[in-house]
């Protein structure tokens, strides 16, 4: 192969590689412990794939991991599935089934929190400094309801 093609080869390919990682990108997942809460297992998944696994207890009062994502600019769908322990106003444990699902619009370089509405019948995550920065879906997440891996 002639010099000349080599290199033109190796231009394209350098091209193609600084593009792949122009688009990568990541943000800051946020899961802070409420005061009623006892405990928390949840799962995030980004397009599908397990992005983390969220434990709080006594011991442990907020979680924190950054999250890459690929092709950074484009919206990303999320799930929470998992469940959160409680103690309610009557002192009595009550568990709730995490299962919840939405989109990430260009979440790079965003803090996102994971967060639940008062009665802790729906979850969610969301940028408190952009709430346009997500969508959330109500209802159950289909990814839930499949076996755990």
């Amino acid at each position: 192969m002639p010099a000349q093609i080599r290199t033109l080869l190796f231009c394209a390919c350098l091209m193609l590689t600084a593009t792949s990682a122009a688009q990568a990108g990541a943000f800051k997942l946020q899961d802070p412990r409420a005061p009623n809460e006892i405990s928390e297992t949840t799962r995030l998944y980004i397009d599908g794939r397990l992005a983390a696994v969220i434990h709080l207890h006594d011991g442990l009062d907020s979680y924190e991991k950054i999250i890459p994502v690929k092709d950074a600019p484009r919206a990303h769908h999320y799930a929470l599935c998992g469940e959160m322990t409680v103690i309610d106003e009557t002192g009595a444990r009550v568990v709730h089934h995490v299962e919840s699902e939405g989109i990430l619009l260009r979440p790079d370089g965003h803090v996102i929190i994971a967060a639940a509405d008062d009665d802790l019948g729906d979850f969610f995550l969301m940028d408190a400094s952009e709430p346009g920065a997500t969508r959330h879906k109500k209802g159950k997440a289909g990814i839930c309801s499949g076996p755990i891996s």
